[in-house]
């Protein structure tokens, strides 16, 4: 029996920082380069938005007729373009960052490997398929955050706090988890391998008796296929997250 601790909300702002970071790093760069190639002129776009902000500062009100309608009709254009180079971008490396790297890589992402953390499936297989992973980063990290913006983020933080499972977790129906996990012994008690998961153990309020009843039950159930089970991976059912 494999037991996993889920991880705790600085393992989980620690990731997600790292991850953000770089992420957004590498758009950027990205961005800039391709906004070279395509109908984009930056010294205008500049030159628009400061235009705009000053009219808008002094004068609100009138910024159409302080402006010029043609005026904003090309500033929204070159926005337009702008954002959907960055969009697109952001969903291409999310894609090969967040979705395609943690299916071959064990390790996952380097926020998660500086943490020390990984994500499972909530139930079932331990490894995701993809369905979890491309539910849990195309419409829980990219889409809901594009669309709520820092909501989605304050929504987020709140979810972890109150459950320690995000809204894309709940989104792709994982866990995220500490990377390795602890062991149950022959009668069913977990036994923490270093001193991080003891403390874990000790001061985690959700892990009492019911614990090692859920796992004495799947072991029970598991005795007949003991044998079968001695050459698999850890891509087995046999597993709790607490």
């Amino acid at each position: 029996m494999q037991v996993y601790v889920k991880a705790t909300t600085l393992q989980r702002l620690a990731a997600f920082l790292i991850d953000l970071l770089l992420i957004t790093f590498m758009a950027t760069i990205l961005t800039n380069v391709l906004l070279k190639i395509v109908p984009f002129d930056k010294d205008r776009y500049d030159e628009l938005y400061e235009l705009i902000m000053d009219v808008y500062k002094e004068n609100p009100q009138d910024i159409v007729d302080e402006v010029g309608k043609s005026n904003l009709i090309e500033f929204f254009k070159l926005f337009a373009i702008q954002l959907l180079v960055n969009s697109l971008v952001t969903l291409v490396l999310i894609i090969l960052y967040l979705v395609l790297l943690p299916m071959y890589w064990d390790k996952q992402t380097i926020g998660r490997l500086v943490s020390n953390t990984k994500v499972i499936r909530h139930k079932g297989d331990v490894k995701c398929h993809w369905s979890n992973v491309l539910l849990r980063e195309i419409v829980g990290t990219f889409l809901m955050y594009s669309i709520l913006g820092s909501i989605g983020i304050i929504v987020t933080i709140v979810m972890v706090l109150v459950s320690r499972r995000s809204l894309a977790d709940y989104i792709g129906m994982t866990d995220f988890v500490m990377f390795n996990p602890v062991t149950v012994d022959e009668n069913g008690k977990v036994q923490f391998e270093n001193k991080q998961n003891e403390t874990i153990y000790n001061d985690n309020p959700k892990y009492d008796e019911s614990i090692d009843a859920k796992v004495n039950d799947t072991n029970d159930n598991n005795d007949t296929n003991d044998n079968n089970k001695e050459n698999e991976s850890d891509d087995e059912d046999d597993y709790i997250v607490i």
